[in-house]
């Protein structure tokens, strides 16, 4: 059996190590699957350093998206690289959905299809391109116009008439793409979500059937054997002086708005006004973002550390501390997802501290909330 796996977000995505390669790897481990055809849809083609012999890697170049016909021309490109017969396809996210379930209309032997749903493409492209009125003050557009520069002002202002209008365009056509993916009555068709949450909302706003419904389990990261994760934690303590003795709180993340760092940042000066050998362990790709943040909340140097560390060891970082921080804004967007932070947090066998904001968090009994 060939899996044919169809990507439409890069292979330089963030979470492409650690929710899609880790997984091939593991269904080749398993032998589900003899051959995987890896078909990614880039903006532009890309080196890497992904490569096993069992996994045959296509880059495509991606048409640019206005609308679903955009989406022919790419599920036209796929068709010549899939098997004669004996395969399944597995596309993630609605755009690799709608490739595979248009491709799947052209042929005779028809595979069976999962669509992993891993979030809101319509609610995420929405949040992420809120404007705001273009005025540092939020003054009346009649007072704008009335000032020295009134032709900047609104110039200004048209062009954040029409963002909005394009982003309400693209919303819509986002939803629509979901809706005809997610409500799609092919009977080989199956559709993996992430949560229970996320499944809901599926059959709320986009009419899936529950019976095509699934709850993603492939991808979620093993349990580390606790001899391990004890020699792991002894190791980064003593090689970054951390006492062996100190409760360690880790974020593991970036400084996205929706990712809150502040809250992160004053839970911890919180603890750390309780128990003064508090340690605050930071794991990101923006670390000088963060010691700004802390510098500006008067952390002492020696109860933090700021480290960019390579995916394949973060699990040795992770197993130096206690509890693994996790707050987001109240929106959908996190409500129904499954953050891959939480997952790694519970594969290092660490308390989760949240703000109660993911659905699949809250149904977790170990988890500590604030």
């Amino acid at each position: 059996m060939t899996l044919v796996y169809i990507l439409y977000d890069s292979i330089n995505n963030t979470v492409f190590a650690g929710q899609v390669w880790s997984m091939l790897l593991k269904f080749l481990a398993q032998n589900s699957y003899q051959k995987i055809i890896l078909i990614s849809f880039e903006t532009k083609l890309i080196s890497h350093n992904y490569a096993n012999p069992a996994i045959q890697i296509i880059q495509i170049k991606r048409t640019r998206y206005w609308g679903k016909i955009c989406l022919i021309l790419d599920f036209l490109k796929i068709i010549k690289y899939l098997p004669k017969q004996n395969y399944q396809v597995i596309a993630r996210g609605p755009f690799a959905g709608y490739l595979a379930l248009k491709t799947n209309q052209l042929l005779l032997n028809k595979p069976k299809i999962v669509v992993q749903a891993r979030g809101l493409a319509s609610a995420e492209y929405d949040y992420s391109h809120q404007q705001k009125t273009p005025s540092p003050k939020n003054k009346p557009i009649s007072r704008m116009v009335r000032q020295a520069n009134h032709e900047r002002a609104l110039g200004k202002y048209i062009w954040f008439i029409y963002q909005n209008i394009f982003t309400k365009i693209r919303v819509r056509q986002l939803f629509k793409l979901e809706q005809t993916v997610y409500s799609c009555p092919d009977p080989n068709l199956k559709i993996e979500c992430v949560s229970n949450a996320l499944k809901d909302y599926l059959m709320q706003n986009f009419n899936a059937h529950p019976n095509q419904l699934t709850i993603a389990q492939n991808d979620l990261p093993v349990k580390i054997k606790p001899s391990k994760l004890a020699t792991w934690r002894k190791q980064i303590r003593q090689k970054f002086g951390i006492n062996l003795n100190a409760e360690v709180y880790c974020y593991s993340g970036s400084t996205h708005p929706w990712q809150c760092p502040e809250l992160t940042i004053d839970f911890f000066k919180n603890k750390l006004a309780q128990d003064q050998s508090a340690f605050l362990l930071i794991l990101t790709n923006q670390k000088t973002i963060f010691e700004k943040l802390l510098q500006a909340a008067s952390i002492p140097m020696q109860n933090y550390l700021v480290l960019n560390v390579n995916y394949q060891q973060i699990y040795q970082y992770l197993a130096a501390a206690n509890y693994g921080l996790l707050f987001r804004e109240a929106h959908i967007l996190n409500w129904v997802s499954r953050p891959t932070k939480a997952l790694e947090y519970a594969s290092a066998n660490l308390e989760i501290i949240h703000n109660q904001t993911i659905a699949w968090l809250v149904n977790k009994k170990n988890q500590a909330k604030i």
